[in-house]
């Protein structure tokens, strides 16, 4: 078995997932291991996302963008109507306050729990099917092999299929958050005809509470993909796997999480505050259309990054913190008697010394791919196209 770049080698690996594959073979002979061998920290953290960028930057900017053309294509005409309804009966209500828009919200709430139902499938689907390609090609590019589309496309073969009871949540979660999304609309179009004020209030309240729900759900379920694409669970052990790797480790993973996402958001509000001064400025107008391409790639740019730290976090937490592959696994002492025993020396005595073993037998080179510990699915730099 190669010997791992750090810890002990281990001759089996652990992992409680079904078929969890050798996430840590060794580096390539021509190429400097993307990770160092102890505890990434968040130094390490930075140099190995850098790291993975420089070499399959291109690749990951790939698959994000395939992802959001599918998107687009198969949400747009859902999105079109419900926010045409909506502006519909939003300019409806502001013309005339005592129009009564019962008749176009009969219209508009099936519209938006259809759209929200069909944008969490969507969502979910797309989540199984190329946001895990990405993940696959982080863990071939750590590993030291040249991750392709067809590398990572194998290695996430049945991603989508074990998924399916997540789809027919992120489906239920869809319709919640449009039923959540029909409350607040039919609170903006009609509340001062048909709302108190105490029901506006626990409308929002209601809001701030999932909000928050939410967001300690988004910490605890971070390493959902990453057992979903790497360690094979499929349906809620997805959620379990993660829930398990993030137990008494919430605030170091939001503080992680909010670390790796400090750059994004300061690179967002600099194009956002750009945009902001372009349109105050008729002079700088046709800039406009420049600063919006820019921040659609760099929306693209900060899905691949955070893809790439949440994938790196993962490792980390494999490798030193759940006993992964390339952390030795425990073995028990052997214990000398301590009573005189047929075959045994006397307790505290010293024992004679062993005779040198003899050298093994010198032996063939295996042939490449077969005692490698490499995946299938992965092929080495420089091999072919």
């Amino acid at each position: 078995m190669t010997n791992p770049p750090w810890g002990q080698p281990s001759a089996v690996p652990v992992g409680p997932g079904p078929h969890y594959p050798n996430l840590f073979g060794a580096p390539l002979a021509n190429r400097p291991p993307v990770l160092p061998p102890g505890r990434l920290g968040i130094g390490g953290l930075f140099r190995a996302t850098w790291e993975v960028c420089k070499r399959k930057g291109l690749l990951l900017l790939g698959i994000s963008l395939v992802s959001a053309l599918v998107a687009v294509v198969i949400m747009f005409f859902p999105a079109v109507i419900v926010i045409m309804l909506g502006v519909f009966s939003l300019i409806a209500g502001y013309e005339d306050r005592k129009y009564d828009p019962r008749p176009v919200l009969t219209m508009v709430i099936p519209a938006i729990l259809v759209c929200a139902t069909l944008m969490g499938a969507v969502a979910v689907w797309l989540w199984a099917r190329f946001t895990s390609m990405m993940v696959a090609v982080v863990d071939q590019t750590v590993r030291g092999f040249d991750a392709t589309w067809n590398s990572a496309e194998n290695q996430t073969r049945d991603a989508t299929g074990r998924a399916g009871t997540l789809i027919m949540i992120g489906a239920a979660l869809g319709f919640g958050l449009g039923a959540m999304l029909s409350v607040l609309f039919v609170t903006i179009t009609a509340g001062d005809n048909w709302l108190s004020d105490t029901a506006v209030l626990v409308t929002v309240g209601l809001f701030l509470t999932a909000l928050l729900i939410g967001l300690y759900l988004q910490i605890r379920l971070v390493y959902s993909l990453q057992a979903l694409a790497l360690e094979g669970h499929r349906g809620l052990g997805v959620l379990r796997r993660s829930l398990a790797l993030t137990s008494r480790r919430f605030w170091g993973t939001l503080g992680l999480l909010i670390v790796g996402g400090a750059l994004p958001y300061l690179l967002n509000t600099t194009v956002n505050f750009t945009n902001e001064a372009i349109r105050d400025n008729q002079d700088l107008a046709p800039l406009a259309v420049v600063t919006g391409l820019l921040g659609l790639a760099l929306s693209f740019l900060v899905a691949v990054w955070t893809t790439i730290w949440q994938t790196l976090m993962y490792v980390d937490v494999r490798r030193f913190e759940q006993g992964g592959p390339g952390v030795a696994v425990p073995q028990p002492m052997p214990v000398q008697p301590q009573w005189p025993t047929p075959g045994y020396p006397e307790p505290r005595a010293p024992m004679a010394p062993e005779p040198p073993m003899a050298p093994p037998p010198p032996v063939a080179p295996p042939a490449p791919g077969i005692l490698d510990d490499s995946s299938p699915w992965a092929r080495r730099d420089g091999e072919g196209f």
